[in-house]
């Protein structure tokens, strides 16, 4: 990414911070992106452990507690 913002750059197709703002903006959308696919991915795993029914760190705890 950063190879093809140079090259625009050393063209004259984007100023200096030009450049850096669009790449802020990719980081930022990226980071964005990351976390809405870690949640989609931690909801349905969440999904699958519970149609598979199996036991969660809570329902161990409890077990242990009712001893």
């Amino acid at each position: 990414m950063d190879e093809e913002i140079n090259k625009l750059q050393e063209r004259g197709k984007l100023g200096k911070e030009d450049a850096q703002n669009l790449l802020e903006k990719l980081k930022t959308r990226g980071e964005e992106e990351e976390a809405k696919l870690k949640q989609h991915i931690k909801e349905a795993l969440k999904e699958a452990i519970d149609e598979l029914g199996l036991a969660t760190k809570a329902d161990i705890e409890a077990l242990k507690d009712n001893k």
